[in-house]
């Protein structure tokens, strides 16, 4: 467990999920059996956990969730 799963559960769980996605989306990708379109159709079917969120559903925006003051910038 690292101290991001500590101080940010919630966050460290989705960006495992998300990284899990990552990585489906890349088997996919290179999964030469298939043809453009069903890799496409598989690629909108992937979720995020188990709330079965559709990426494109999600509308991530990351942002910094601390002031650059706190990193030396003014």
């Amino acid at each position: 467990m690292t101290d991001f799963d500590v101080i940010y559960p919630h966050r460290a769980q989705f960006l495992r999920e998300l990284s899990a996605v990552v990585a489906q989306r890349r088997l996919i990708e290179a999964d030469a059996s298939l043809t453009d379109d069903a890799k496409r159709k598989k690629i909108r079917r992937l979720a995020v956990g188990n709330s079965n969120t559709n990426i494109d559903d999600i509308g991530c925006v990351f942002c910094l969730s601390f002031k650059p003051t706190q990193l030396g910038v003014n």
